[in-house]
């Protein structure tokens, strides 16, 4: 028809509406895949009005849906063997599709440059969580260092592919395998951490190895991302700062992340060359975020989730980009060597945080004191299968927090077989979808209470400002409202 403007976004890294949507000078016509059998017509003046066919198929019987459309393409299969003319996709259709296809990649301009010889290599562990793809995302962007990222399996790397990387599979728990991998980076940031079976061995062993390869491989420096989980929440609500003294918080999540810390300061009193620096962030959130970005949106959303207090408990953030920021400036300061670093952009309440990232939803939060939601009428303690397991997946945290509910270890216990607790995944299904159907799913978790509390400390990042020269260079309102977009443009406000 003549120059027609089309755009097409795709994603395999998040779930989103699969339609067509074509704009005209009155109006809009979108053919959804969710609607098979029709079409949802929007004038501009007027109202919208679906316009669907009542038998879609050649035969009446067929399910107008998905299963009819595979009836009818078996049939239209068969004549076309026959050799009779039918609308089934042909050798022609294939021919042309595919020269679109070879046309659009020739023309295709590179996003990131390429790996080269001649640039020094950088590893990246963790690549494939949160931080560690923002941090990918940034070194592939900048082209002056090629990046090498360890994962532990390809199943996980759906993101890391979008990038020039080398991803090499290893097994943290494995000296000799790390070591391979280090062999010739200059700097290592190491922002992996154990999630699942052997977690606190991954944490703590896994950095060992990851250091000490570091250091036989003559690394500039090692960068450790640890967590503010490690000073814990004093109830005197005092001030926090890199003085304080350990006392962990979150169970094993935390007390293995204050071992990893004690050793790696310690190590490095004689890492040679090699400069080992720990920082310690606050709450990040920002695009891809999980525990304080998608998780409470969701859980908003299906009503699970609650203000503790009125949320008046003080929630001290950092946004990603900020993190990236600083994970990069202590690796090329020597003076950050063997010391630890608070990454805190500020704080407010929980209330104040959460707020803009759930208003789009419109729907109501309310408020509980602890013990109301300790007493909230359901079986067992406050717990919802689906946001564990997705805050088991995104925070260590998380994970940690909700291992407490007794209910939890009940669950896993009576789908216990011989010696293995994972549950078959007929058994997770039927577990969650009876829950789904009950009343008593739409309550908040207990695990709220010990994540989104009333504590009121605050994380000083002074020392980081004066060591590092580091600052948050995306100021909170940018990065709320980028946030909040992503949110919106993968779909999670959709009910």
């Amino acid at each position: 028809a003549g120059d027609i403007p089309v755009s097409l976004k795709l994603s395999r890294l998040h779930d989103g509406d699969a339609f067509v949507r074509i704009a005209c000078s009155r109006g809009e016509v979108k053919v959804d895949k969710q609607v098979e059998i029709g079409v949802t017509v929007t004038p501009t003046y007027g109202p919208t009005r679906s316009v669907t066919l009542e038998h879609p198929f050649e035969n009446p019987n067929w399910p107008p849906g998905f299963h009819g459309s595979f009836s009818q393409m078996l049939a239209d299969f068969e004549r076309a063997i026959a050799g009779e003319v039918t609308p089934i996709a042909d050798v022609a259709d294939a021919r042309r599709a595919t020269a679109l296809l070879e046309w659009a990649y020739a023309r295709r301009t590179p996003q990131r440059p390429a790996l080269a010889p001649n640039r020094p290599t950088v590893l990246v562990t963790g690549g494939t969580g949160f931080i560690g793809g923002h941090l990918v995302d940034r070194l592939s962007a900048d082209g002056a260092v090629n990046v090498r990222t360890l994962v532990r399996s390809p199943g996980s790397c759906a993101n890391l592919a979008r990038f020039p990387v080398e991803m090499t599979p290893t097994n943290l728990l494995e000296a000799a395998s790390v070591t391979a991998a280090t062999k010739d980076a200059r700097v290592i940031y190491h922002l992996a951490y154990g999630q699942e079976t052997n977690a606190a061995k991954i944490t703590i062993d896994g950095t060992r190895n990851v250091v000490e390869a570091g250091i036989a491989a003559g690394a500039e420096c090692v960068v450790v991302l640890s967590t503010m989980y490690v000073f814990g929440f004093p109830a005197d609500g005092r001030e926090m700062d890199e003085t304080a003294p350990y006392s962990p918080y979150g169970g094993e999540y935390g007390e293995s992340k204050t071992r990893m810390e004690r050793w790696c300061l310690e190590r490095a009193k004689s890492s040679g060359k090699t400069r080992i620096v720990i920082l310690n962030p606050t709450c990040v959130f920002g695009p891809e975020g999980g525990a304080y970005t998608t998780m409470p949106v969701e859980m908003a959303r299906d009503g699970r989730f609650c203000w503790i207090d009125g949320g008046r408990g003080t929630c001290n953030y950092t946004y990603v980009e900020n993190v990236v920021d600083a994970v990069l400036v202590a690796a090329a300061n020597p003076a950050a060597h063997g010391q630890r670093f608070i990454i805190s952009d500020g704080h407010m309440s929980w209330r104040e945080f959460f707020g803009p990232l759930l208003a789009p939803l419109v729907v109501p939060v309310p408020s509980y004191t602890p013990d109301q939601v300790r007493n909230l009428p359901r079986f067992g303690p406050p717990f919802s299968p689906r946001d564990l397991l997705k805050a088991i997946i995104t925070s260590g945290e998380v994970r940690t927090v909700a291992k407490r509910s007794a209910f939890v270890r009940r669950w896993f216990a009576s789908m216990a077989d011989g010696d293995t607790l994972r549950p078959s995944f007929d058994q997770q299904m039927g577990f969650k979808e009876s829950l789904r159907n009950s009343k008593e799913a739409a309550f908040p978790p207990d695990w709220l209470i010990e994540l989104f509390g009333t504590a009121t400390n605050v994380f000083s990042a002074r020392k980081a400002q004066r060591v590092l020269g580091w600052t948050p260079r995306v100021p909170y309102e940018a990065a709320r409202d980028t946030t909040i977009a992503w949110l919106a443009d993968n779909g999670f406000y959709r009910k």
